[in-house]
This record gives C-alpha cells, sequence and structure tokens, in this order.
C-alpha cells in the first residue's frame, strides 16, 4: 500500500469545496486556517497552495509554512524518543502494535508534516500491560492525571480484568504516549465485543511497504493490526469521537483509497458482525463519502445498513450536514449520545448504561473514579459534558 500527495489532495480539496459553501469568505483561502470544522488541514493547505490548486496571502502561507515545518521537526524528535521506548520494549519481552496516526504516517502519508499528532497510541498484549506501564515510568514518563490515575499503585496488585483499558504518560521532552491494553476504552465493551486476543492472532508483520517510506518510523514497528482490523478499528475510533474527529475521516478516506489486492470486502463484513459494529461502520463510511467523495462499491453502504431506528438515532443526533454547515445540535453539543446511538440495537444501549451507572463492586473498590456510586456518577457526567 502506498499514497503520493495527488492522493491527498483530492479528497482534501473536496472536502475544503464543500465547506467553503458555508464560509462567506471571498478572495483566497485564508479561512480554512482558523475554520473549526477543515482547519485540521492547515498543513495540508500551505502544500496545497504551493501546488497552486488553492490561494493563499503571504501573512497566512508563513504561518502555515512554519507550522508544517515545525510538524516535521516534530516528529524527528518523537521517532528519536520512540526508539529508546521500542528498544525497552523489545528487551523485555513486549510486543507493540502502533495504532492510528503513527502507524499510519508511513504506510499512507509519507510527509510527516502532513499528519498531525497529538500523542502516540501503543497496543499492548494485555498480559503485558503492567511490565510496559513500569518500563514507561523506568524511562521517566509520568502518568497523566486524567480520570485521577495519577499514579499506578493503585491497581498494581488488581486482578487484571480491574485494570485501566488505556493509561496516558508524557515525559520532559513533550512525548505523549497512550498505553492501549485494548482498542476501546471499558465503556463501550459492553456494545462492542472485541477479542483482544483474536486481534493480536491476525495482526501482521509491519513491512516498510516501499523505499519511499524510510524516515517516518516504519522501521520501528514489528506488528501491525490486520487490515481488516485496521479499518474497523478507525471506523469505530471515529463514531467514539461522535463522528466528528476529521483526520480520522481523512485516514479511512486514504485507507479504502489505497486497499491491498488482497482485500475481500465480505471478510470485513464478517468482522464488522463480529464485532456488531453495523451502525458505527455504515455512519462511519457514509460520513467519508459525503466529506471526501471516498470510493465504495456498489451497494455496500446498503448492506451496512443498520435499519431504520438505529439512523434515526443518529439522524436526531447529528448528520454530515450539520457538521459541515458548524450548525450547533445536540450530537455536537454532547458527543457522548451520539456514542450510544451508535450501538446498534436498543437492548445493548440499555446493557451499557446499566454497566455504566452501575460498575461491578470489586471494580469500584479500587477505582480511584468509582469508589461510591455518587462518585462514579459525578465522574460519568463529567466525562459526557467535557464529551469523552
Amino acid at each position: 500500500m502506498s499514497i503520493n500527495l495527488m492522493s491527498i489532495q483530492g479528497p482534501v480539496l473536496y472536502w475544503l469545496s464543500k465547506r467553503s459553501r458555508y464560509v462567506k469568505e471571498a478572495g483566497n483561502w485564508d479561512w480554512v486556517s482558523r475554520d473549526p470544522v477543515v482547519g485540521r488541514f492547515a498543513t495540508v493547505l500551505y502544500i496545497l497552495d504551493k501546488e497552486g490548486k488553492v490561494s493563499l496571502s503571504e501573512k497566512i502561507r508563513q504561518e502555515l509554512g512554519n507550522f508544517y515545518w515545525a510538524n516535521k521537526a516534530r516528529w524527528l524528535v518523537i521517532e528519536n524518543r520512540l526508539k529508546q521506548v521500542v528498544g525497552a520494549f523489545e528487551q523485555a519481552g513486549v510486543d507493540l502494535i502502533p495504532l492510528k496516526g503513527v502507524a499510519l504516517l508511513g504506510q499512507l502519508y509519507k510527509d510527516s508534516g502532513l499528519r498531525c499528532m497529538s500523542d502516540v497510541d501503543l497496543l499492548v498484549r494485555p498480559e503485558a500491560f503492567l511490565t510496559a506501564v513500569n518500563i514507561l515510568c523506568w524511562l521517566g514518563f509520568k502518568v497523566c492525571p486524567k480520570d485521577r490515575h495519577e499514579n499506578i499503585t493503585w491497581f498494581e496488585n488488581l486482578p487484571k480484568e480491574n485494570w485501566p483499558k488505556e493509561l496516558s504518560f508524557s515525559n520532559k521532552f513533550g512525548l505523549a504516549i497512550e498505553l492501549h491494553q485494548h482498542l476501546i476504552n471499558p465503556w463501550f465493551l459492553p456494545a462492542f465485543p472485541i477479542d483482544i486476543e483474536a486481534v493480536w492472532e491476525r495482526s501482521i508483520p509491519f513491512t516498510g511497504l516501499g523505499g519511499d517510506s524510510a524516515g517516518y518510523g516504519v522501521d520501528l514497528w514489528k506488528r501491525n493490526l490486520s487490515p481488516y482490523d485496521t479499518l474497523a478499528y478507525l471506523c469505530l475510533h471515529l463514531a467514539l469521537h461522535g463522528l466528528q474527529f476529521p483526520q480520522t475521516c481523512l485516514d479511512i478516506d486514504l485507507w479504502i483509497r489505497n486497499l491491498p489486492d488482497t482485500w475481500e470486502w465480505e471478510q470485513f463484513l464478517d468482522l464488522v458482525d463480529e464485532w456488531r459494529i453495523w451502525s458505527v461502520v455504515y455512519h462511519g463510511l457514509s460520513t467519508c463519502r459525503d466529506f471526501m467523495g471516498t470510493p465504495l462499491p456498489d451497494g455496500m453502504l446498503k448492506r451496512l445498513d443498520p435499519g431504520w431506528l438505529a439512523r434515526l438515532r443518529v439522524k436526531m443526533l447529528i448528520s454530515s450536514e450539520s457538521i459541515l454547515a458548524d450548525r450547533p445540535s445536540l450530537g455536537k453539543r454532547y458527543p457522548t449520545l451520539v456514542k450510544l446511538a451508535l450501538i446498534d440495537h436498543l437492548p445493548q444501549i440499555l446493557v451499557t448504561l446499566l454497566r455504566l451507572a452501575f460498575p461491578g463492586k470489586a471494580w469500584r473498590e479500587h477505582n480511584p473514579s468509582g469508589r461510591s456510586l455518587l462518585r462514579r456518577w459525578r465522574h460519568v457526567l463529567h466525562a459526557v459534558k467535557r464529551g469523552d
């Protein structure tokens, strides 16, 4: 799988053109750099200007150029620090799979200035999670105080089923790492029964995918998610951001435009059924198609259709048009409602809500955010308000 700049230009220009219909700006494309919908593509805009595809003022051109080159420089720092992390994990026998941006940079973008990353997502096997946590701490990383996980001592002696599914770390050099032992957080595990051991079994060797990938971190990794797990996970990641994360939309679009020759949609649909993500994939792919004209096989969305009730739940909260127009909606204000609406069936939604409101006693006894139900409910309300 490989990609060139022209492959990125097409879908981004398509999206910018559709957004421009709702923006009362004239003369140039400077508005994109501060736009709440497509501003994430500011570095791509810089390249589009250099290619003569859009017109920028000299001031914005210089600002975006500085941002583009700073993004490239930041990746060089990240890559250098990651080599130390990956080396320590390999020495300890801890398997790693890169997720999202850090995995796609060398596979799809081939230009570190074009793909912004706020953190690096790494997946380890559940049984190696605590070992991986201790390695990061030994390397000088600190647990971020997200969800009150200021330290790791509280869960070191817990049963593995009560460990957090992910932890955020950062070091003094500004490298942020999101360490995962699962692909989703435990809030949504009742709705999406992902067999993480099967994900590891399907994982494949991480190849350079051609000499033009050199220099973009591909030599760091030994394994990668299978192509089917990658697309399913990207759709799920978009869903768990309330269908409102532009970078993931572009990731999905580029992945589909560059599917390997061995790709079989039937095998992907089997995985969609296994993970119970019909509504997730249907709305994720239809959103990408609406934004970027993502090419899909004839009849694919019809086959993915989760049913009128599932479509109605999402439509009442958010739509492609409301995102493009940056129009206020209940789903934009509370993305968590969109996440719940994307669960395939009402009984699954109810079970998810019940387990969210009433977690197991053993879990509550040891988790800092849920030792009492009242404290748990306050934590959930806070997370919903901030859009988690």
